[in-house]
Parts: structure tokens; C-alpha cells; sequence
């Protein structure tokens, strides 16, 4: 089978082959077409429309392509269809005729879906039933088609329909649709009154009474469900009883409507058309709000239109024929086509029905009405003898389908049009504001106003013909520009249109968002329900794939690995790589589309970003940044453009393709996601070029999070450690070549080594990274994502460690050959002694190093006391070792700990070993010294627990023994044994908290300090952490220290627990010291729940009361132990904080709310910010000298 030009999206070649070759035994192989070829794409005519493409394409002729066409020749083949597209996930798109030129006609919204022609077999009038004025009838039934049935059976005497102003459309589309007629019964869709429709399953449904079956006889046979009778009562009283659905399948993709009623007009007994013309543009005001009461009023009985000039003059010939120029026609140039044609600047048609008496008296009435604008003119069609649009008109007006008013779009050469069609109440002052706004428009766009206003029962159409030249590029983008913009100026006037074309759907929704898109909210569900797998008449976004375009994804990369990993989740995938021949295993991965992308390029970039709008809509759900290119060479010796090149790729490429993709990601709320690394966290030498690239690329990525926030676009970025890739390789990195001048050139081998193992040997693997990073990005998690070797340890190590003392570590192996570099001999003699002091210097302090660096190895390590690089794959389970081993590969370079702390494997990572000779760790493992090195090490930094030295640990044992558990657990240094204290510590959690259901202050106590000490956070353990603040904010509910019980909630307590509230848990039974101890464990607990609230987002922190503002008053005034003055101070920072912050998101979600006016700030935020600044400058004023040596630098 050939291939079409654009497959259906996240559909395999096999897949659509699959499909052909079951819609061509459903419905015959000559009723199945797979779009191929350009060749296909012809524009044909209005009565040769094609199916494959938009005729009037206002975005390339390919923007929105079928896969194939498929055309059904009876229900049972539509039903058949369906499943066959449910069940191998191929989208459909549904049209009757396809006429609707001026809103895309019958291409699909979504490329590569498969349309079904549904007009070609199944054109029958299934009925036409004089009594009750109704006919029932298939897609395929034009106008004209209806129209010639009431001839041939000699019914027009009896029945009339409405039609609009082109009879070739289909009824049953243009209805659905809410098209407009011109009859008493012009709105017509207030006369569809039955559907039969092919539900997504492939189930046959009816609406309203239709779902009644109609009795049938004893002896009937059995005929096919399509084709059984509806009930009686079905096209005259359509609604039935319950939910009334048939306004579901208008404009929507719920269903396939495959039949429809719909109501026709009784013979009137009677008619006349007429027309009435209006010299002026301001005109309009007054003939608007003249029509207003005679519409309401029935006097105008029918749907009149208010013509400008310009249309009747384009139905009546060309441009050319008027002018000889190409630009928009001014005033004079109107006033003299008017009255070349005996016409008006504004054209009133309308017609009377009925008896010529009742016509009579209407004409006066209407006429008396608008002879109160000056110069009105009035004409019957018989007062006017050349021909002229009134004679159309009075056509069409007694249903009486033409195709006449076809020929405006002629209007310029290769014209195509584009219907804007927005609607307003009934009022002159909208009109002539609505006029205004696209007259002025269409001139900046270089085109003439053709534009007609519709007036229904009580509401106004706005139908503004945009004529622009398909063959002309320039001219397209001007029609898309205007329409769009036309679009946004009518939302902010409260306008909106009620039809649009294909490629302004999404725009169109958006505007109707009243209550956060309730409305479309409410509709996906309703589509999430009937439709789960997307596949009838899909738009983008809805029920479809989310798609994802990720860039360099050569062979091996980081880009390939994530690629898999989106497919897998059923995301239509676009992996991009400038060099195809590159491309690896993706090539034959079904699902993943493969792009040329060249992402220095901006030609490249726009060409990649149209290829992907097309076959997306216009919509891209996440944008990968991850193409980057490695330069390991000394400063001195890097070439100028060289540098620039990867400045181009890992820099300035992030600005190119989000502003390339920017309205694709804007229309999908999407997510851009920059991959950097740790390299542009740390100083590498060798390695400056690359390092700065990251570093800027990471601040370019953290400014586009501010500035795109308020577009509802999420920006993270994704902090790459070691991974096991294609391009981390030694083997396929070349050989580092200096120049001959190079200061460098003796140490060449040694730059080699660094260049070719600048990445951690034990590298995260790829596929588990690529997993994980994805995970992250789809999960929301932060703004900022670590995965890899290292990642968390780079974090760490740049928050804990002096910066100089970090970026010795890592360039340790620079430093040490700094004597290689130099080249007289005699320089080096002079420098020995020094060279040889500064040995010994480095010597002692890497000594004091090697308990530091086992510390932290034990720090950020697994699980138990002896871990290899090898098994810390996850963040914040990461070894010092790795990024020692990050920076160098030589082994004389590596940091030599001593025999007692580590010991070195075969792998060449770190292990920590026992700490058994260490003083600090003999100190913690005696059971005082634990507490001690508590009371004095740890619990200066945050002083909630008043620990003088009389508190031993035989006090602690016997009074606070839930406290006691908790300090020897944060202060175990071994990872194995804190692992088990902790497994204790949660039992007995667990136990009492929710078995015996006990509180006390000393579970309470216990668990803040476990929460304020524990590196859970850092280790992939925050949720535990969150769980405990939970338990501990329930503690202090539980002990009645963040409020006291109203009086009805302790009458409640006597009544339903059969006893009144434990006073003993009332703050009013402790004692003053306990008292003063509650008072700290509520304002810890403060303390911690909003640090981990602003830290984590996993709950909100403890609301702050005036219980809790008076207790902070009473430890200021009264505070017993020393360090309350300290704690207080850190409280007060932390409610500041606190406060700040809930003004920044408030900011934060105004701004968001604000599309269009600048963020502004208002009285009370301004009025708040000045509150919250003296705050600070009274905080700052109680900072004394003694207050920071007793916290030791905890501010």
C-alpha cells in the first residue's frame, strides 16, 4: 500500500495499512482514496471541493491534510468504520458535503486524520411529511437537492425551506453548523429537531422522543435498526424527557450525525421582497436600532441583512471592473461605486409573507419606520430592470437556493475567503463600534471591507468576508494576522464568534473562559466520556497524544534515551538531530518522527517549527532543549569562534527554539525543558568554555520560568549529573590538540586524561535517568530536576562547602602541576623551598579533608555504612567520591584517605568504612556524649527545647524518652545503624500515635527534633518528613497548644465521647516551665511546616494565631532559658518569611489572571509591602553581636 503524504499522528505505517485494508472490505475498495501524492491536492471549485485539504488554505496548502478518504454508503458502513478507527486509534473526520469554504471546508483540524465523505452515497430524502412540515434527511442532501424534491412531488405550493445564501451546501451540515437562512424560519437551528447518530463505540442513538420505539405490529419483520420508524411524536416535539442532547452534536465531535429532521415553512400564501438604501456609513446606527423593535415585534418577519456597498458590488463584478487599484478603496472610491450601481453605503433586504393585506400593512408600517433616515431609498425587484442583487436576493428569500452570491469571492484574482462572524445584541452603538474596528483593520491589512450584518430574533450576526489571494503568501499571512487579531479586539468588547475557520478553533475556545474554561472543561469531560480514545473529529488537544519535540537525538545521546521514554508513554514524539546518518536505533522506532534540525539555525528552527504545526495544529506540549556540544581546551589556547559555536548551541539555541515554538507551547500550556549540567555549577579548569556555557544556559532557562509563567507556560531545568551516554565515552571523544605555542603543551597528556574523564566513571544509567527526568518533568516536580551522578552532591557541596575550599577539590590535579607549566630551570630552583612548603601544605590539609569528605560520604550515602558509587543511583544518594572522581581519572591525583576511613575498590569509587577510629564518632557512641554533642553542636541552630546541663540522659530516660530516641537517632553518624534507629523510632511512632492514639509533649518534642535534624530531604525522603510534620502539627492540635477549645466544642466532646475534654491536655494545667516548653514545640512546629511548606510544597504550614503571637510575646518578655532571645529572632524571621511569601504568590496569581494589561500593584499590596518593610528594619535593629555568637553564624 502507497504511503500517504502525512500519516495519522502516533500511528506506524503497518497500523494505517491495517486500516485501509479494513475500510475497504467495509465500505469497497472504490470508496477508499489514500492521499499520496501533491497531486492530490487540488483546490477545485465550490461544487468540486476536495476532501484532502482546505480549498481557501490560509496557512500552507498542506497545513491541514487528509490521510485518507474514506466514503461510507449506508450507516451499518459508517458504524463498521468506527470501530475499525476505535479500535486501531485512527482519527476520523466526518463531513457531509464540505461546501463550508469559508471555514475550512472539509479538511481536518488535525493532519492525518481520515476523513469520511459522507455526502457521496448517502444523499436521500428519507421524508417529507406535509401535516406536520418537516423533512428527515442524509448528510449528503443539499439544498437544492431538497428543494427539487418538493418540485418533483409537487409540493412547493405546500412547503418552502429556508436556505442560506449558497444552495449547494448540505443541509444537514450547514444545520449543525447553526448556519443562517433567510425565511421566517432563518434560524435554523431552532428548527433541527431529531438526529440519528453513530456514537465513538459504534452504537446507533437517538435524542428525545426518538428514543421511544414505535409500537410495532405482531406480524412485522424484522428490519435493520437505522432504518425502524421513529416514533410519531419525533419531529414534532423533539425534546422527550430528561436531558434535552440534540445541541450536543452541533458543532461538536461527540457522535456522527447520520440522519436529521428538520422543520419546513408552510407556504405563506403570499410574498414580496423589497429593498431599502442608505447614502451614509453612520447610517448603520440609526437602521440598526430601527430594525431592534420591528424584529421583536414580528413586523419583520423575516432574517434581514444590513449589505455594505462593497458586497453587492462584488457580486456584481470584479475589482478591475471598478478600479485601477490594488489597495483597499477609500470613501470616495465607495460613494462612487453606490451610485454607479443605484445602491446605498448600507443595503437593506427583507421580505413580507402572508395575504397582500398583511403584506400591505407591514410595507407601511416598515416603511413610516425607516423614513426617518434621511435619503432611504425604497424598491420593490419590478422598480429595478438591470439586473442587480435584489433579484437574487428575492430568491433566496422564499427559499429558492442559487449560487449566485458565489461570485464575490472573485472579487481579486485566485480569491479565497475567510468569514469573521462575530455576534452582538441589537444595537447601533455595537454595530457602528464593530464596524469601525474591522473596517480599520481590514485597510492596515491591505484589503477591502465586505462585510454584512444578519439580524436574528434578538441577536446580531457580524459576517465579515476576508477576500484575500490564495496564490499569494504574503496575502495569506495578512488574512491569518487580521482574523487573529480581529478575534482578540472583539473579546475585549465581549464579543464572540459563534463560527470559525480550522486554524482559529483554539483561539476561539479560549475566548469563551469565563470561570477558569469551565465551559471547555466541561465539554472534554463529556468527550473524555463518549470519545476516550480521541478518534471522531479530533482538535487538537482534545482526547489526542500529547506531543513533545526534543532536540539533539544522536545515536547514544541523552535526547534518544528520553525519546523512548515519551513514546512509551504514548506522546507523538519529534526527535530532531542535525545529521540524519546519526540518527540510531530511533530510526526504526514506530511512533517517532525524525527531523533535520540545526539548532544554530534560525531558518532551520522556523522551517522545523512549521513542519511541527502542521502535524500537531499548532500545538506542542513539551519543548526539550537538550542538544549541547563539549569544549574541554584551556582558555589561552580556545579559538574565538570556537567558543562562539558553543555559546550558539548550548546558549543562544535555548532563546531560538523557545521563541520559534513559543505560540505552540502558549496554545498547549506547555512545558519547556532546558537540559543542563552540574559542569555550570562548578569551576573546571580545562574546561571554562563549557562550564560558562551551562551556567548562562541555566540562567537563560531560569528567566524564560519568570517570563513565561504569566503565558501559562511551565520552564524547569534539568541539572545533569554523570550518565552513562554515547557522548560521556572516552572512546569517542578525540585526542586533545594544543597549538604549537601553547603555554600548556608539556602537560598535554594530562589535559587529555582530564578531558576524556572529566565524568564520573560509575555513571547513572541512561535509560534510568532518561525515566526519571521524564517522570519529573510530567509530575511537576520543582523548578529545578537532578538527576545523575553527582547531580545532588553538586547542590550540596556549593551550599555547605567555602567556595574556594569546592573549587580547590575539584582542580586539585590543576594546582599540583602548575610547576610543570613553567619553563626555566632557574625559575624553579628559586621556587623549590616554596613549592615544597606548599606540598606540605596541601598534604596536611587534604589529612584534615579525609574526615570531612568520609562525613559526607556517609552524608549524602545509601543506605548502610559501606557504599560504592556504583549503587547511589539515585539523587542525594551520591558519594563525595563521585565528584572527586568527576574531576579527574589519574589515580595520583585522586584524594589518598587514609587507610582508617576509606578504603580503595578495583572500581576505583570511595567506600566508606568504619568510623570506629574517628574522635568525633567515639565521642557520639558513648551514650552522654551523644547528648552532649546535641546539646552543644546541634541544638544552638535552632533552640526549641530548653537542654540544660542537669537534663542527663537518666533524666531523659525517665521524663522525655520518646526525645531521648530522637536525639541518638540524629546524632548517629553511620547510615546503617541510623537507617535501623529510625525503623525504631517509627514504630514506636506508630504504636502510640495511632494504636494507643497517647499525645504528649515528649512525642511531640521528639519528632521535631527528628524533622529539624534528619537529611531525609536529601536523600529521596521527603516524603516521610512531610508525613511526620503532618503527625507533629496533629500533636499540636491533639495538646490544645495552637489554640484552646471554644466552649461548644467541649460540650460536643461531653456528649459524643461520653466525658468532657482531659484537662490535662489544656494549656491551663502546666506548669510554667512546661508551659514556656509548649510554647517553643508550637513555635518550632511553626517553624519547620512552613520551611517544608516552602521548601517541599507538599502541605501547607501551621497557620499562625494569636495564641501562637502571644506565646512569642511571652518568651520575649519572660523567656527562662538563654537562647530564647535567639529562638524568638529565628520565629520572627520565619512569620516574616512567611508573610512575604503569601504576598509574592497572590502576586504571582494576579499576574497570571492579567493576559493582556501590564502586572500592576495595588493600594493594599503597596500598603502591606510597606508594613512588611518596617517589620524587617525591626528585626535588623534586635540583631546584637552576642545573639550571632550564640547562634555561631546561624544568621
Amino acid at each position: 500500500m502507497a504511503t500517504p503524504i502525512v500519516l495519522p499522528p502516533n500511528t506506524t505505517q503497518g497500523t494505517f495499512a491495517q486500516f485501509i485494508s479494513e475500510a475497504s472490505e467495509a465500505s469497497g475498495a472504490e470508496n477508499v482514496k489514500v492521499v499520496v501524492s501533491v497531486d492530490d491536492l487540488d483546490d477545485g471549485s465550490y461544487l468540486q471541493q476536495p476532501y484532502t485539504h482546505d480549498a481557501h488554505h490560509i496557512l500552507d496548502k498542506d497545513s491541514f491534510l487528509a490521510s485518507a478518504v474514506v466514503c461510507p454508503r449506508s450507516v451499518p458502513e459508517v458504524q463498521a468504520l468506527v470501530r475499525i478507527a476505535n479500535n486501531l486509534q485512527i482519527p476520523l473526520w466526518p463531513t457531509s458535503i464540505g461546501r463550508n469554504l469559508g471555514y475550512g471546508g472539509a479538511a481536518p483540524r488535525l493532519s492525518g486524520s481520515v476523513v469520511l465523505d459522507l455526502g457521496k452515497h448517502m444523499r436521500r430524502v428519507l421524508e417529507v411529511n406535509v401535516d406536520g412540515a418537516y423533512a428527515v434527511v442524509e448528510p449528503g442532501v443539499t439544498f437544492s437537492d431538497l428543494y427539487q424534491y418538493l418540485v418533483d412531488n409537487n409540493l412547493t405550493d405546500k412547503l418552502w425551506i429556508d436556505v442560506p445564501d449558497l444552495g449547494g451546501g448540505s443541509v444537514l451540515g450547514n444545520t449543525v453548523e447553526r448556519g443562517v437562512g433567510y425565511t421566517p424560519y432563518g434560524g435554523k437551528y431552532y428548527t433541527l429537531i431529531d438526529v440519528l447518530f453513530v456514537l465513538p463505540t459504534g452504537e446507533l442513538m437517538r435524542t428525545g422522543m426518538g428514543a421511544m420505539p414505535q409500537p410495532r405490529s405482531a406480524g412485522e419483520s424484522q428490519i435493520r435498526l437505522d432504518e425502524e420508524p421513529g416514533n410519531k411524536c419525533w419531529q414534532l416535539f423533539p425534546y422527550g424527557f430528561g436531558p434535552y442532547n440534540d445541541g450536543l452534536f452541533s458543532q461538536s465531535n461527540l457522535g456522527i450525525v447520520t440522519k436529521m429532521g428538520i422543520w419546513l415553512m408552510p407556504n405563506p400564501g403570499g410574498y414580496q421582497s423589497y429593498l431599502i438604501t442608505f447614502p451614509r456609513d453612520e447610517d448603520l446606527h440609526k437602521a440598526v436600532d430601527i430594525i431592534r423593535p420591528l424584529r421583536l415585534q414580528m413586523i419583520l418577519q423575516n432574517v434581514p441583512t444590513i449589505r455594505h456597498i462593497l458586497l453587492d458590488a462584488a457580486v456584481m463584478g470584479v475589482k478591475s471592473d471598478y478600479t485601477a487599484s490594488n489597495g483597499p478603496l477609500d470613501d470616495a472610491a465607495l460613494d462612487a461605486i453606490a451610485k454607479r450601481l443605484n445602491l446605498g453605503r448600507w443595503n437593506f433586504y427583507g421580505a413580507l409573507y402572508g395575504p397582500e393585506t398583511t403584506r400591505n400593512a407591514l410595507w407601511g408600517i416598515i416603511k413610516d419606520a425607516f423614513s426617518a433616515i434621511e435619503g432611504a431609498q425604497f424598491f420593490f425587484p419590478e422598480d429595478i430592470k438591470e439586473p442587480c442583487v435584489l433579484h437574487t436576493r428575492h430568491k433566496t428569500l422564499q427559499g429558492i437556493p442559487t449560487l449566485d452570491e458565489l461570485k464575490w469571492v472573485d472579487w481579486i484574482p485566485n480569491g479565497a475567503h475567510l468569514f469573521f462572524s462575530p455576534i452582538s445584541k441589537i444595537s447601533g452603538d455595537d454595530a457602528m463600534l464593530q464596524y469601525a474596528i474591522t473596517k480599520k483593520r481590514v485597510r492596515e491589512a491591505g484589503l477591502d471591507f465586505i462585510g454584512t450584518f444578519t439580524v436574528g430574533m434578538r441577536e446580531m450576526h457580524h459576517i465579515v468576508c476576508i477576500v484575500f489571494d490564495r496564490e499569494d503568501p504574503e496575502s495569506k499571512r495578512k488574512a491569518h494576522q487580521l482574523i487573529k487579531t480581529l478575534i482578540a479586539d472583539c473579546a475585549a468588547h465581549g464579543w464572540g464568534e459563534y463560527r470559525t475557520h480550522l486554524a482559529l478553533m483554539d483561539q476561539i475556545a479560549e475566548t469563551y473562559n469565563w470561570n477558569n474554561n469551565i465551559l471547555m472543561r466541561f465539554n472534554e469531560a463529556i468527550k473524555n466520556t463518549l470519545d476516550p480514545k480521541g478518534i471522531l473529529a479530533p482538535v487538537v488537544g482534545a482526547n489526542m497524544p500529547k506531543s513533545v519535540l526534543i532536540t539533539g537525538c544522536s545515536h547514544g545521546g541523552f535526547g534518544e534515551a528520553m525519546a523512548k521514554v515519551y513514546r512509551a508513554k504514548g506522546f507523538q514524539v519529534f526527535a530532531t538531530l542535525r545529521n540524519r546518518t546519526k540518527i540510531g536505533s530511533l530510526a526504526d522506532y514506530d511512533g517517532v518522527q525524525i527531523l533535520e534540525l540545526d539548532v544554530t539555525s534560525v531558518e532551520s528552527i522556523h522551517q522545523c517549527a512549521q513542519t511541527v504545526a502542521k502535524r500537531t495544529g499548532g500545538r506542542l506540549d513539551v519543548l526539550v532543549n537538550n542538544a549541547g556540544v563539549n569544549a574541554i581546551v584551556p582558555l589561552l589556547d580556545a579559538s574565538l569562534d570556537e567558543a562562539k559555536k558553543v555559546y550558539d548551541t548550548n546558549v543562544w539555541s535555548i532563546m531560538a527554539m523557545v521563541q520559534a515554538f513559543a505560540p505552540m507551547l502558549i496554545q498547549a500550556k506547555g512545558v519547556v525543558c532546558n537540559i543542563s549540567s552540574v559542569s555550570g555549577e562548578m569551576v573546571f579548569a580545562w574546561a571554562g568554555i563549557y562550564s560558562s556555557s551551562r551556567s548562562a544556559g541555566t540562567r537563560i532557562s531560569e528567566t524564560l520560568r519568570l517570563e513565561m509563567a504569566p503565558l501559562g507556560v511551565r520552564v524547569v531545568t534539568v541539572i545533569l549529573g554523570g550518565v552513562q551516554t554515547s557522548g560521556n565515552d572516552p572512546k569517542n571523544i578525540a585526542d586533545l590538540e594544543l597549538p604549537p605555542s601553547s603555554h600548556y603543551r608539556k602537560i598535554t597528556p594530562v589535559i587529555d586524561r582530564h578531558k576524556k574523564t572529566m565524568v564520573h566513571p560509575n555513571k547513572q544509567n541512561i535509560e534510568i535517568a532518561a525515566k526519571n527526568v521524564v517522570d519529573d518533568v510530567l509530575n511537576g516536580r520543582g523548578i529545578f530536576i537532578r538527576r545523575g551522578q553527582a547531580s545532588m552532591l553538586s547542590w550540596l557541596c556549593n551550599t555547605f562547602l567555602p567556595y574556594r575550599l569546592f573549587t580547590w577539590m575539584i582542580n586539585r590535579e590543576c594546582l599540583r602541576l602548575k610547576r610543570k607549566c613553567q619553563r626555566s630551570e632557574k625559575v624553579r630552583r628559586r621556587h623549590g623551598p616554596m613549592a615544597e612548603g606548599s606540598d606540605t601544605r596541601i598534604a596536611r590539609l587534604e589529612e584534615k579533608m579525609n574526615s570531612l569528605l568520609a562525613a559526607m560520604h556517609t552524608f549524602v550515602g545509601s543506605s548502610g555504612s559501606s557504599v560504592t558509587l556504583a549503587d547511589t543511583n539515585r539523587p542525594g544518594a551520591t558519594s563525595i567520591g563521585a565528584l572527586m572522581n568527576m574531576t579527574s581519572s589519574d589515580s595520583s591525583a585522586r584524594l589518598a584517605l587514609s587507610n582508617s576511613t576509606v578504603s580503595t575498590h578495583p572500581n576505583s569509587s570511595l567506600q566508606a568504612s568504619s568510623y570506629a577510629t574517628s574522635p568525633t564518632a567515639s565521642l557520639l557512641n558513648e551514650e552522654d556524649g551523644r547528648l552532649e554533642y546535641f546539646r552543644t553542636r546541634m541544638l544552638p541552630y535552632f533552640p526549641f527545647i530548653d537542654l540544660p546541663p542537669e537534663m542527663t540522659t537518666q533524666y531523659l530516660r525517665q521524663n522525655r524518652p520518646f526525645l531521648l530516641r530522637a536525639i541518638y537517632t540524629v546524632t548517629t553518624v553511620s547510615n546503617q545503624e541510623k537507617l535501623a534507629q529510625l525503623e525504631e523510632l517509627k514504630h514506636l511512632l506508630f504504636t502510640s500515635a495511632l494504636l494507643k492514639v497517647e499525645s504528649s509533649i515528649d512525642m511531640l518534642l521528639g519528632l521535631l527534633t527528628y524533622i529539624a535534624w534528619s537529611t531525609d530531604t536529601f536523600l529521596g525522603r521527603a516524603d516521610l518528613v512531610s508525613r511526620l510534620m503532618m503527625l507533629a502539627i496533629s500533636l499540636v492540635y491533639d495538646l490544645r497548644l495552637f489554640k484552646p477549645s471554644p466552649p461548644d466544642v467541649q460540650v460536643m466532646m461531653a456528649i459524643s465521647q461520653g466525658q468532657a475534654e482531659d484537662p490535662r491536655q489544656g494549656p491551663k494545667a502546666e506548669t510554667p516551665c512546661s508551659l514556656s516548653e509548649g510554647r517553643r514545640a508550637v513555635l518550632a512546629c511553626f517553624v519547620l511546616s512552613s520551611n517544608l511548606s516552602s521548601h517541599l510544597g507538599r502541605q501547607d504550614a501551621l497557620n499562625w494565631t494569636p495564641q501562637m503571637e502571644e506565646a512569642l510575646h511571652m518568651l520575649t518578655l519572660n523567656g527562662s532559658c538563654p537562647t530564647d532571645k535567639l529562638f524568638v529572632l529565628q520565629v520572627r524571621l520565619q512569620l516574616f518569611k512567611q508573610k512575604a511569601e503569601n504576598v509574592r504568590q497572590r502576586g504571582e496569581v494576579g499576574c497570571t489572571r492579567t493576559e493582556t494589561d501590564p502586572a500592576t500593584v495595588s493600594l493594599p499590596h503597596l500598603l502591606y509591602f510597606k508594613m512588611l518593610r518596617r517589620q524587617l528594619q525591626e528585626l535588623r535593629s534586635s540583631f546584637r553581636t552576642d545573639l550571632h555568637q550564640t547562634g555561631k553564624g546561624s544568621f
